[in-house]
């Protein structure tokens, strides 16, 4: 009777270990329930390195989320944590293979905050096999080839740059590229205005088991120093503007997938010379028109009131006169007030 029932416990407990097993609960340390796949995740924590073998730059980067345990993979982040510090961390879970001790997040999205409180956590591989460092998205061409500018048909285009959370740095290997993509079409389309609006993620969001917001001094900081890289790549000071906004609405970044990293921004709109001249063309049109009616009537309502003074009577040449000066002046006097309208003029004959 015993082993039977040592027997049904065994297979029990095994039962209960698989299921644990995949839902990553408690089989290793560091290790919470598995998210859904396409949640979005936010939280603050130190990272944690693994030193796999898959060639150079192959370690694994790790941080555990303190709210729920979950061990996640931040190893597709552009920008790399360092160790000893703590990051910030926005992803989107993933059904990716484990390849590293922990739940794939792409994209993902890290912040190295400039504060104490990590210490410097280095796991050897224990049987993972990591993964070969993902490549940049995007990369500056040496400066000895030769640059093609971008074809026509040129319009106003938004360019972003995107920042760390608190930071003004222009991130390597993506503001570069995009500062150059910038610096071509204002010479391709022959930009007449360049307007740079920096945004601060001023509203405080919860990062896990913290609320952080940036500072409003940021937005402007951020865009100063755009500005400053523009002027160094020769786009010419007269036709750039400075913005600052501190209620940024998030943009397209990873298909709209990382709202919060989004925010984090300064956007460079471009307008070529065409396209001013289509905006404003309208514009001109409309006012020549009503310029053209004002001057119509202004003229009209003149002769019509010196006409009506000359034939008003024949008994006398100062009735007549008066009644005409006094058409005239009426005619003068509705002229007048469409004369005194903005860019409103017409020479009388």
């Amino acid at each position: 009777m015993i082993a039977p029932l040592l027997s049904r416990r065994g297979w029990t407990a095994a039962v209960v270990l698989s299921v644990l097993a995949g839902w990553g609960v408690g089989v290793r340390a560091g290790h919470g329930r598995r998210p859904e796949a396409g949640a979005t995740v936010r939280f603050v924590a130190c990272p944690i390195y693994r030193d796999t073998d898959q060639g150079r730059k192959s370690g694994c980067w790790l941080a555990d989320d303190p709210a729920t345990g979950a061990r996640y993979d931040l190893t597709w982040s552009p920008i790399k944590p360092q160790a000893g510090k703590p990051v910030l961390v926005e992803g989107v879970v993933t059904e990716a293979s484990d390849t590293c001790g922990g739940v794939v997040l792409q994209p993902v999205r890290v912040s190295v905050l400039p504060e104490p409180g990590c210490t410097r956590e280095i796991l050897a591989a224990e049987g993972y096999p990591g993964r070969p460092s993902p490549p940049p998205v995007a990369m500056l061409a040496p400066s000895s080839q030769p640059r093609t500018l971008p074809p026509p048909p040129y319009v106003r285009r938004a360019f972003h740059i995107y920042f760390e959370f608190g930071r003004r740095f222009l991130q390597y290997q993506h503001a570069e590229v995009i500062l150059e993509q910038v610096q071509l079409y204002v010479r391709a389309s022959d930009a007449k205005r360049v307007r740079i609006v920096g945004f601060a993620a001023t509203e405080p969001v919860r990062y896990g088991q913290r609320r952080l917001a940036e500072p409003d001094r940021l937005a402007l900081d951020r865009a100063e120093i755009v500005a400053l890289a523009l002027h160094r790549l020769g786009v010419p000071d007269a036709i750039v503007a400075i913005q600052v906004s501190k209620a940024p609405a998030p943009t397209e970044l990873e298909g709209g997938r990382l709202p919060e990293s989004s925010k984090r921004r300064v956007t460079v709109m471009v307008t070529p010379l065409t396209t001013l001249s289509q905006r404003f063309e309208g514009v001109w049109v409309k006012l020549a028109r009503v310029t053209l009616i004002g001057c119509v009537w202004t003229r009209s309502l003149g002769r019509a009131g010196a006409l009506r003074g000359w034939a008003a009577s024949d008994s006398g040449f100062l009735w007549r006169r008066g009644h005409m000066l006094a058409g005239a002046h009426y005619g003068w006097a509705a002229a007048s007030k469409i004369l005194a309208r903005p860019s409103m003029s017409c020479s009388s004959e």
